[in-house]
């Protein structure tokens, strides 16, 4: 089956445009062909659209259509050029980015799942990494594709597609209700979902290491807050103190916590939403004292709720990216001393994100042992006298 040119969409971009790039593909495209632009020879695939671009802005754009365009490839004269391409879209958004051109409303609804494929296209067009592709162009277009989205509902999946992406285009308050939601709605280990081919694409590992480190922080919490009121009965001296204990326990098995060898399969926040920690009620036995009755107070449980629930407000991407004082070192420490957690930061955040948000890029840590390094290396040197 031939393509027809009435079958493809066209799309301006530049009106005044001396460049026609059409992209086609070659999934989902069987019995699909079409005359090649350079030699009139069939190309098995189908075109997804055409697009109307100034060569002169892709060649000072994109290191990759400067090569194609401006050497001796055939491309460099033509006025129609093929292009192998699987996601459109990401292309098109990417050409309109150099162009200056208006972005469709439309394109401000790509799926969550093809968002990566943008991160992706640009590392083609820049001929480089995907972990390594220039995004600042980009930060607009993706801070209001975020505004349509509710980071408060979607799922936990979705949560995982966009962690790179908010991390990448240094979207602060995106990458905090990401990872904020991930520590306390995921049971089991944190991941990334990468949904692209590009395997380079993905967070330091650090990064997720800190994610899962304040996970098992506020399940931690959980458990302590939840069992160490039993210390309080254990060094009472009151009759009713077993009795007490007893009912203590069968109030914290209604929270779901209960066995302790099953809880990991609970995330903390549906432990915290369960209706026994909700409604944290505790049947007071018979004859039980003034003390064990306070003990049994669900006011008790109620501060432990609303401790946890607000204890860790994401990773901060600004803690992991800057020093606040120009040197690593000075800066944990001033810190540390003077409990600014978010000191510079753009979002509002406690110790514990500055805590686990601590831990830099993972290129600008190597550099900083590696500078840790030489300067050890050269003060032994003056050290020892030569």
């Amino acid at each position: 089956m031939a393509s027809t040119l009435h079958d493809i969409r066209v799309v301006i971009i530049d009106p005044n445009g001396d460049l026609d790039l059409r992209l086609y593909t070659t999934k989902n495209a069987t019995g699909h062909q079409f005359n090649s632009a350079s030699d009139g020879k069939p190309i098995a695939g189908k075109i997804c659209v055409q697009l109307t671009v100034s060569r002169k802005v892709m060649v000072e754009s994109s290191s990759y259509f400067k090569a194609m365009l401006s050497n001796n490839w055939a491309e460099s004269w033509q006025s129609v050029v093929d292009i192998e391409c699987e996601h459109p879209v990401s292309a098109e958004l990417w050409y309109r980015v150099f162009h200056k051109s208006p972005i469709p409303n439309d394109m401000y609804d790509i799926p969550i799942d093809m968002i990566g494929n943008v991160i992706q296209y640009g590392g083609l067009v820049q001929e480089v990494r995907g972990s390594d592709v220039d995004l600042e162009e980009l930060c607009k277009w993706f801070e209001k594709r975020l505004e349509g989205l509710d980071l408060l509902t979607i799922t936990t999946d979705e949560l995982e597609m966009l962690l790179y992406p908010c991390y990448a285009f240094n979207h602060a308050q995106g990458f905090a209700t990401v990872t904020k939601r991930l520590a306390y709605e995921i049971s089991g280990h944190i991941t990334e979902i990468n949904t692209t081919e590009d395997r380079s694409i993905h967070l330091d590992g650090n990064v997720i290491g800190s994610v899962n480190g304040a996970k098992g922080s506020l399940r931690s919490q959980l458990i302590r807050g939840l069992f160490g009121p039993m210390d309080r009965f254990m060094d009472a001296t009151c009759a009713c103190k077993e009795k007490s204990l007893f009912a203590y326990c069968q109030g914290i098995r209604k929270t779901g916590i209960w066995p302790l060898q099953d809880q990991h399969k609970k995330s903390v926040q549906q432990i915290l939403d369960s209706p026994g920690f909700v409604k944290f009620a505790i049947k007071i036995p018979d004859g039980a004292c003034i003390q064990c009755v306070s003990k049994l107070s669900r006011s008790t449980i109620k501060k432990v709720r609303d401790e946890i629930s607000k204890d860790f407000h994401g990773l901060c991407l600004d803690c992991i990216n800057m020093t606040k004082t120009g040197d690593v070192d000075n800066d944990y420490w001033a810190h540390d001393r003077m409990q600014q957690w978010d000191f510079n930061c753009r979002i509002d955040h406690g110790q514990p994100s500055w805590y686990f948000s601590f831990v830099g890029r993972k290129t600008d840590m190597k550099n900083h042992q590696l500078k840790k390094k030489l300067e050890y290396k050269k003060a032994r040197f003056w050290g020892l006298g030569f």
